[in-house]
């Protein structure tokens, strides 16, 4: 969803200039989170902008009073810290007023003893009304599913696997495995679905033609299903073949149809899917287990840059004891920013299959990744928070 609308798919904007006239557009329109993201411009120097913090402020100010609850954060960080007029009193309610809607960020600054026990007290239920309200079922599944990437043993005497699912290609027309020269030289970039120029508003609205999400099960299935139908790899993915896997809006429990709609977006080009189709395999959920059909789904995810398809193949490497493999697969990955690859290295040299001086690459291609993301603002409050506990 992250390179066009997740319901009008409309492109991306390729400039800055393009991307400033179409916030200009939401902010005329009252929108307060392209009005907050503006701000955000201001304050940065983004898209040729010249840093105006008044500027920034006055924005900020704006996307508050329309709701934004990051629009409140920034303000208490702005006026609890020097630089504009200092005012703690009107910081904290600002910070306040998010954090009993389940801000994590404002609710953050209350956790630092910067508000009184019964100001806390407040948030903190505030907070966990908004998260029980807002709460996925389907998170914690992908989380559970990730971990069971230590079941996999790289055993050989697997049992040749059963017949697919109806719907479900053959292992013949997956892709070819790749050589291991083309694997290690290929996917070392982020592919481009893990970057987005509107980082801001994709979870409530459409980041473009502002649609609100739908308010039911069934109201969501039929406008998933009208994008599954246009053939659109991440509704397939992440939506659709979810709700069978977990019984979600409504549906009942159908794994069998969930690696079907997997599968099918792996063809149309969804590195997820082929990063899951490569545990179900692995692990033979819902299907015989298969080793060889899981390795070929990680390396055509790999070699686009997916980092948790390349975190998978270092641990298979690293399961079969073929550990140079392993560590070059992971520094790859550490260098697409995944934080468990670096970990795994920093294991691998512990245990002797890793030397020095490729944990400190890791390490240093890690550092570079995380710094080609972070969020100024992020580090602005970072700064507020240590200042503060000196």
């Amino acid at each position: 969803m992250a390179d066009t609308c997740p319901f009008c798919r409309t492109s991306s904007p390729d400039s800055g200039a393009a991307a400033l006239a179409l916030i200009q557009k939401r902010v005329d329109a009252k929108d307060p989170v392209a009005t907050q993201r503006l701000a955000c411009a201001y304050y940065n120097r983004d898209y040729g902008l010249q840093q105006d913090v008044p500027r920034a402020v006055e924005l900020w100010t704006e996307a508050a009073r329309l709701g934004d609850l990051d629009a409140h954060g920034m303000l208490g960080c702005i006026y609890w810290r020097k630089g504009v007029q200092q005012d703690v009193a009107r910081g904290i309610r600002h910070w306040e007023r998010a954090t009993i809607q389940g801000h994590p960020e404002s609710r953050d600054m209350f956790m630092k003893g910067l508000v009184t026990k019964a100001q806390y007290a407040e948030a903190l239920r505030g907070y966990q009304n908004a998260l029980e309200e807002t709460r996925s079922h389907q998170l914690g599944r992908i989380t559970a599913i990730m971990s069971q990437e230590d079941a996999n043993n790289g055993s050989s005497d697997v049992q040749p696997p059963l017949a697919p699912p109806p719907g479900v290609p053959a292992a013949d027309q997956l892709q070819k495995p790749v050589t291991e020269e083309e694997l290690m030289s290929s996917g070392l970039e982020l592919h481009e679905s893990f970057t987005c120029p509107l980082q801001r508003g994709m979870w409530e609205t459409c980041p473009f033609c502002r649609t609100s999400f739908p308010d039911s099960d069934a109201a969501a299935l039929a406008l998933v299903q009208k994008r599954v139908d246009a053939k659109d790899p991440k509704a397939t993915t992440e939506h659709l073949a979810w709700a069978y896997y977990n019984g979600g809006y409504g549906l009942q429990k159908d794994i069998p149809r969930a690696i079907e709609l997997w599968t099918e977006a792996a063809r149309l080009g969804d590195l997820d899917a082929h990063c899951i189709l490569g545990i179900m395999y692995c692990n033979g959920e819902g299907v015989r287990q298969d080793v060889a059909r899981c390795i070929r789904h990680w390396q055509q995810a790999a070699i686009q840059g997916h980092p948790e398809s390349r975190l998978m193949l270092g641990a298979h490497e690293y399961d079969i004891r073929n550990y140079g493999l392993a560590v070059r697969h992971w520094m790859i990955a550490a260098k697409l920013g995944c934080e468990n690859s670096l970990n795994s290295i920093k294991d691998m040299f512990m245990e002797g299959h890793a030397t020095k001086a490729q944990y400190a690459e890791a390490l240093r291609g890690y550092q570079n990744a995380l710094e080609e993301t972070r969020s100024h603002l992020r580090e602005e409050a970072k700064t507020i928070l240590l200042n503060k506990s000196d």
